[in-house]
């Protein structure tokens, strides 16, 4: 691998180069603002182990993360203080879905649940990624849980297809239906757990990984 001059990776994205001290959490108001005025570089906003999967935490995590990113985050305590974000650089935001093996109830297609993952991703993805790229960073994942390559291989095919669907730079045309799932993507390395991003004004595919 080492001496296959074809085999990269992308270089780290914008926000993601200082990833010496992440801080992670569930996606919830105060600690949403705590952990973005922390310091650290990166704040995993984590809806699989450190969030209960209620359908007002999953709705409600997601407003916290559109509010962080305009800036508008606060909450006031019982006693009535008041916590807001501080100015200046903030912590990259990382999203962590919760995995493939996990349902979303409250949502159903074609008679059954939808995966969480997709309702994770997709929800942020459709709200933030814009925004995200606008501010010159990008809408970023940690992936948990991948146990394969055809998995990992999984996940590229949502990239591209939501970078597509929402003209996101950086998506290349995607391949007919009936090939998609055959397309090889040599990209992906295998990984227990990932990060993927997509990358603003590249011609690779999107989904890269980095190990945790």
């Amino acid at each position: 691998m080492r001496a296959d001059p074809d085999w990269r990776v992308a270089p780290p994205a914008p926000g993601l180069t200082d990833r010496r001290v992440e801080i992670t959490g569930p996606p919830e108001r105060r600690t949403a603002v705590d952990a973005l005025n922390s310091g650290a570089s990166v704040w995993m906003a984590d809806f699989e182990d450190a969030t209960a999967p209620t359908w007002e935490n999953v709705i409600g995590g997601q407003i916290v993360l559109l509010d962080a990113i305009e800036r508008r985050l606060d909450f006031t305590t019982d006693e009535g203080r008041e916590h807001r974000l501080r100015e200046g650089r903030l912590p990259t935001i990382v999203v962590r879905p919760r995995g493939w093996h996990l349902d979303e109830e409250h949502l159903e297609f074609d008679g059954g649940p939808v995966p969480a993952a997709l309702v994770d991703f997709g929800l942020y993805f459709f709200h933030c990624a814009r925004r995200q790229i606008d501010a010159g960073y990008g809408p970023y994942f940690y992936l948990p849980k991948l146990e394969n390559r055809y998995e990992a291989r999984l996940w590229n095919d949502v990239f591209l297809l939501a970078q597509e669907l929402l003209d996101i730079p950086g998506a290349p045309s995607a391949p007919p239906s009936s090939s998609r799932r055959s397309r090889p993507r040599s990209r992906w390395r295998r990984s227990s757990t990932s990060c993927g991003s997509t990358v603003r004004g590249s011609t690779r595919a999107a989904g890269t990984t980095c190990s945790a």
